[in-house]
């Protein structure tokens, strides 16, 4: 069975995760910006970073490649948020699903991992982002994944754990 990893990952958790799962089962992990051709595998793993609930690079890796029914299409998302948190999962999905043609939506094995991040990496323009963001939350009284960011001494939050590419494992 032809298989690939290919990841999209702008800080690099998501090319972390990639790298790990390649050295556990031996797939090649490949960016997507390096990607030539899908038709020679049967198993495509696509490992992308979430950015306003989008996922870094499918959209234009989908409309390049087109992946046949007779291929299983394994998607793994890489953000801060907790995939246990239903009611933001609910809303990530509903964005997922203008990204992904809705047979491949249907069909394909989706697994939600989290990331990590630091402030001092981002451009100016997501810190001025997440400085807003918790500004927001902070006046509300709410907890976010970005509150916790802000507050850490070191301002950057780790939410990375190789154990749940397990998940991704039993999918193949």
């Amino acid at each position: 069975m032809n298989q690939i990893i290919i990841y999209a990952s702008k800080y690099g958790s998501a090319k972390e995760y990639a790298f790990e799962l390649s050295r556990r089962t031996n797939i090649e992990a490949i960016s997507y910006k390096e990607i030539k051709t899908l038709e020679d595998y049967d198993v495509i793993i696509y490992i992308g970073s979430v950015y306003a609930s989008h996922v870094r690079g499918l959209k234009e890796t989908l409309k390049k490649f087109k992946i046949k029914s007779s291929q299983k299409f394994i998607l793994v998302t890489v953000g801060l948020t907790d995939p246990n948190d239903l009611e933001s999962m609910n809303k990530f999905y509903q964005a997922l699903k203008t990204q992904i043609p809705e047979n491949l939506f249907t069909d394909c094995k989706i697994v939600n991992l989290q990331g990590a991040l630091k402030f001092k990496d981002l451009n100016f323009f997501f810190r001025f982002i997440i400085k807003r963001v918790f500004k927001s939350a902070e006046k509300k009284n709410q907890s976010t994944e970005m509150t916790q960011l802000m507050n850490n001494e070191n301002k950057e939050i780790n939410y990375m754990d190789f154990n749940t590419l397990d998940k991704v494992e039993k999918l193949l």
